[in-house]
């Protein structure tokens, strides 16, 4: 077994738990903040294998929403996001945003993203089926978002059957930046080994690389470019995923299915 990897910057994140559910009339409005966690976690990543986390978990309470879309007893609707900040940054011109999506009576979900201006720059079905997941809600390469300006993100469900109007969401403002000179320099000297002739690059290599990714970029308070990350570290070594949602007090998703890319624009 291999020796653990400390991530000490992710310790400067916490997710928000909370539903954050909002009624449809509630659309148009500033999605609240929801209200600070007073606790910081560390976040190991072994090679091969996950002990159990060194810090304690904590988290928001686990609260039901109506009965008309989930059960009352159900781990709720909700984002996963930083609690550090009331806007995301990310690098990144398309994006990825992660939801958790409990069994719910709705057969599909929208993604939606507006500009600062309050404007639809993109909407998408996410067809849902009857397993509680993580979903991972993926921005196209046709929309990009402008550097230095605020975009607000939406998933919602609509529960009621006979009515078009969605009764839940959850969703956050994210902003592009550009990356700092020193961070280029960081993330240049983290290149991945080449590809030789045979048999291409060694798995563990590039898990190794991208784990230290991920730490720069949470070093950088970069939380979506480093969830993102890790993510993709999810789909060959889903321990280390399930860790650090742990880590975070999310120990009850962690190891809830995980779903990507299922968006079909509308």
């Amino acid at each position: 077994m291999g020796l653990p990897i400390s991530f000490p910057y992710l310790s400067i994140f916490a997710l928000a738990l909370s539903p954050a559910i909002i009624s449809s009339s509630s659309l148009s409005s500033q999605l609240p903040t929801p209200p600070a966690l007073d606790w910081q976690v560390s976040l190991n990543f072994p090679v091969e294998g996950v002990g159990q986390p060194e810090g304690g978990s904590a988290g928001g309470g686990v609260r039901g929403v109506r009965p008309s879309c989930v059960k009352h007893d159900q781990i709720p609707l909700q984002t996963l996001t930083p609690q550090s900040s009331s806007v995301e940054k990310t690098h990144s011109a398309n994006p990825s945003f992660f939801v958790y999506v409990p069994q719910t009576q709705a057969k599909s979900g929208e993604f939606v993203v507006y500009d600062d201006s309050g404007n639809q720059v993109y909407l998408a079905a996410v067809e849902l089926n009857d397993t509680p997941s993580v979903v991972q809600l993926q921005l196209p390469e046709t929309i990009s978002l402008e550097v230095g300006k605020d975009y607000r993100w939406q998933f919602r469900l609509s529960c009621n059957l006979q009515s078009q109007i969605p009764n839940h969401l959850v969703g956050g403002v994210i902003r592009r930046t550009l990356i700092s000179s020193d961070l280029q320099q960081k993330l240049e000297k983290l290149q991945l080994p080449k590809q030789t002739a045979i048999g291409g690059l060694n798995p563990r290599q590039e898990y190794s690389a991208l784990l230290k990714q991920a730490e720069i970029y949470a070093e950088a308070k970069m939380w979506n470019d480093t969830i993102t990350i890790l993510a993709r570290v999810r789909n060959y070594r889903p321990k280390a995923w399930a860790q650090m949602l742990t880590s975070f007090g999310l120990e009850t998703i962690a190891h809830k299915p995980f779903v990507e890319c299922c968006t079909q624009e509308k």
